[in-house]
């Protein structure tokens, strides 16, 4: 073994870091896309995760989520069996592809970048065509995008939103100390519907921070995407 990596920390003490620096055991298991109790099993040294080294490295060094490592294969390709749960009539099963999410499969995972003090950010590309399958896409994104921030609105968490349209115009909402994000969350439920295009542009439509929007854009266009920061106040980052 060389002295680099003698040096180098293990799967645990990276674990340790990503849990220092706010991320929980859910979004830590999610970015490896494992079950958190793998997590806790490198934690307590049941397992060495040298598997999701390189993924939570990346994670580490980047503060950026990333692609869930693939499952092993045996020989033939296909995927290994792992146990089951506990009562399940078979002791093995096939595991689901975690690089493959069946509940997302008309539109993209959002991008997330993880920072210090547990804030995230976070890019929701929406689509934007007016048929069938994009008005369902739409409503799907909107429907995460809604549990995201209800997971947020907790405490004295606040959030800003970049706002952007299909020209290119970006609009940023609570540039001003932001939302408490427990109220725009019931205002959005109750007012919206949980539709994040409309509660945007009726922000952008009156009035934004006390002021009204320069040069605001054209309201008839569709939304490209939305970028919210989640924040503790006086911690926040640039949006």
């Amino acid at each position: 073994m060389s002295e680099h990596d003698e040096e180098r920390m293990s799967v645990a003490d990276i674990i340790g870091e990503l849990r220092a620096f706010g991320m929980t055991q859910r979004e830590i298991a999610d970015n490896i896309g494992r079950d958190p109790r793998m997590v806790r099993k490198v934690i307590r040294g049941e397992s060495s995760g040298e598997l999701y080294r390189e993924c939570l490295q990346a994670v580490y060094d980047t503060g950026r989520q990333q692609r869930p490592v693939p499952r092993l294969t045996d020989k033939n390709g296909k995927p290994r069996k792992v146990r089951a749960k506990a009562g399940s009539e078979e002791k093995t099963r096939i595991p689901d592809d975690p690089t493959v999410d069946p509940q997302r499969s008309t539109w993209a995972k959002p991008s997330v970048t993880y920072l210090q003090g547990g804030q995230r950010k976070y890019k929701w590309e929406l689509p934007t065509t007016t048929d069938e399958a994009g008005k369902a896409a739409l409503t799907e994104a909107h429907r995460d995008m809604t549990d995201e921030n209800r997971r947020r609105a907790q405490g004295r968490n606040r959030a800003k939103f970049r706002v952007t349209f299909t020209d290119g115009t970006s609009v940023l909402l609570g540039s001003k100390g932001g939302y408490k994000v427990s109220h725009m969350h019931k205002k959005l439920r109750t007012s919206f519907g949980g539709d994040w295009n409309a509660w945007a542009k009726d922000q952008m439509a009156g009035r934004a921070d006390g002021a009204r929007i320069s040069n605001p854009p054209d309201l008839s266009l569709p939304i490209e995407s939305i970028e919210p920061l989640y924040y503790m106040p006086g911690h926040e980052e640039s949006l």
